[in-house]
């Protein structure tokens, strides 16, 4: 491998099954999303010319984590279907 993979990352990945990696990334997606959200929230209470500047900002930060948090969703709901 390369050397900015550390090895106990790698350990970690190969020991560990799937339903714990996507439930700790899942997790952590929400919890950042949840942060910028409220920190979007925050700025745009506070207003001005600055705030609308640092909502843009955050908005190139928020649409990734959206678009991963309703992936995350689907497909734990596709999980409870019945095959």
């Amino acid at each position: 491998m390369t050397s900015s993979i550390n090895d106990s990352v790698i350990e970690y990945l190969l020991g560990t099954n799937y339903d714990a990696i996507s439930t700790t990334a899942g997790l952590a997606a929400v919890f950042a999303l949840t942060l910028l959200l409220l920190q979007r929230e925050m700025v745009r209470a506070h207003g001005g010319e600055r705030a609308a500047r640092w909502i843009g900002g955050l908005d190139v930060a928020v649409l990734p984590l959206v678009v991963s948090f309703g992936m995350i969703v689907l497909l734990r709901l596709l999980q409870l279907l019945p095959e």
